[in-house]
């Protein structure tokens, strides 16, 4: 299989590469993603993407898998992708469903063409997302909304999407991508241990209650006030500069 990774000026790239599949996943390339997620530590930011004509179909449904495969399966991609401690940006085009939708959840910004397509169809075939879909997308646009699409299992469009609060942008198609690489390079010049941290913040704090999340959020301010970067950031404002932000 072609390889799945890239990675320039500190911005990674997974992109799906089974056009004749609509990206479908198949173990090959559940495994494929859960090594590029292990490649990426020194990363500001990934970008998942697919090609023009869909980000990813969602689990291939065509492969012969035996019960007794121990191979990744696309929910453990998911998994390995929701891990990710740093910013991670779907840019989508084209169909966007099933398990490629979750993908998408597992993302922290979600960028969407004028084309692109969005949908959870899986009961449609007798069974429900197993990959967060149940959970993420609840969280992500309402509990209301979720159930329509999860319940009828209807595609939605990008504009609907987007009034949703499903995607982040919608942009003109054909710029999925280049959006999300725009965003990413902007997080890329910022503090990238402020920026993990305001991940982990928002991503556990609203599995707790409130009480909890502020000790959460407090804790993480002490962390992070014995930073270099911390430190560098306070001199810059002093001195009227741009910070420049190690990491450390």
């Amino acid at each position: 299989m072609t390889e799945i990774l890239t990675i320039e000026d500190q911005i990674a790239t997974i992109r799906f590469n089974r056009p004749q599949a609509m990206n479908a996943m198949n173990s090959e390339v559940s495994e494929a993603v859960i090594e590029a997620t292990r490649r990426i530590d020194n990363c500001r930011a990934l970008i998942v993407t697919g090609n023009d004509k869909a980000f990813s179909a969602g689990a291939d449904l065509k492969e012969d898998r035996p019960p007794e495969s121990r191979r990744p399966r696309p929910i453990d991609a998911i998994a390995a992708i929701a891990a990710v401690q740093i910013p991670v940006f779907a840019a989508i085009e084209g169909y966007c469903i099933a398990g490629g939708l979750e993908v998408a959840l597992a993302c922290d910004f979600l960028i969407g063409s004028e084309t692109s397509r969005f949908s959870l169809a899986e009961v449609k075939r007798g069974f429900i997302p197993g990959g967060g879909g149940t959970q993420r997308l609840p969280r992500r646009i309402g509990t209301g909304r979720a159930k329509e699409m999860l319940f009828f299992g209807n595609q939605i469009d990008a504009a609907t999407a987007h009034a949703w609060g499903l995607i982040n942008r919608l942009v003109p198609t054909g710029s999925a991508y280049s959006v999300a690489r725009d965003m990413a390079m902007e997080l890329a010049k910022g503090a990238p241990l402020a920026i993990r941290e305001l991940k982990r913040q928002v991503d556990n704090g609203m599995e707790m209650p409130l009480d909890q999340a502020m000790l959460l959020e407090r804790d993480g301010n002490v962390r992070l006030d014995k930073t270099v970067d911390a430190w560098e950031g306070r001199l810059a404002f002093r001195e009227k500069r741009t910070p420049v932000f190690k990491g450390i």
